[in-house]
């Protein structure tokens, strides 16, 4: 679903794509899925990538001078503009720290755009970061490094407890990034984001 505000302005409008193409890796040449396994596949989107190309251009700079996020999406429930960043490979500190970049930027971006300030971003923006689980299982020392959480199980209990208690494990660290840059950050592997946007995002509820 794409926001009102997004497509007041011409450079969205310049910039529509389908999900799926959103989530296409560069590194390894292959889409994190595709229109066969996800009915909203062919969904228009912002392809924020190409936003940013056609705003670095307009301005006659490299498009290399900034760092975006893929798609910028329109929570339908709590009103909030969604940044998300689509990763099949491993995320390691080195894409971590790309990872606050993209948010960094892509941030800059949207309230250049949109005509608003930290604060609208803090209080109206989220993050969520969606992975390849099979190339990022669980690990004990991606958050922290204390010996005693040196344990793979550590992990599955931190998913079962913030489940029964209706809260989200953030994963990779990226929980430090609320509150200063978003409202919320949301760590999903493909299924719960294709079930985060049939519920949140799509148009048919």
């Amino acid at each position: 679903m794409i926001s009102h505000k997004l497509l007041s302005c011409v450079i969205f409008q310049n910039n529509l794509d389908k999900l799926f193409v959103t989530t296409f890796s560069t590194t390894d040449s292959k889409y994190l899925f595709e229109p066969c396994n996800f009915i909203y596949s062919n969904d228009l989107v912002v392809n924020f990538d190409n936003v940013k190309s056609e705003f670095c251009k307009s301005l006659d700079k490299d498009n290399t001078l900034l760092c975006s996020v893929d798609t910028i999406l329109y929570n339908k429930q709590n009103g909030r503009l969604i940044l998300v960043e689509f990763k099949n490979g491993i995320i390691d500190k080195n894409q971590r720290r790309k990872l606050k970049n993209k948010i960094k930027d892509s941030i800059l971006m949207l309230n250049y755009f949109l005509s608003t300030n930290l604060g609208d971003s803090q209080n109206n923006f989220e993050f969520i970061l969606v992975y390849n689980s099979l190339n990022n299982p669980p690990l004990p020392d991606e958050d922290i490094d204390i010996d005693y959480l040196d344990n793979p199980e550590y992990y599955d209990f931190a998913e079962t407890v913030s489940e029964f208690a209706g809260e989200e494990h953030i994963r990779f660290n990226l929980g430090i990034y609320e509150d200063i840059f978003v409202k919320n950050v949301h760590t999903y592997n493909i299924d719960q984001f294709k079930k985060y946007y049939i519920n949140f995002i799509s148009n048919e509820n």
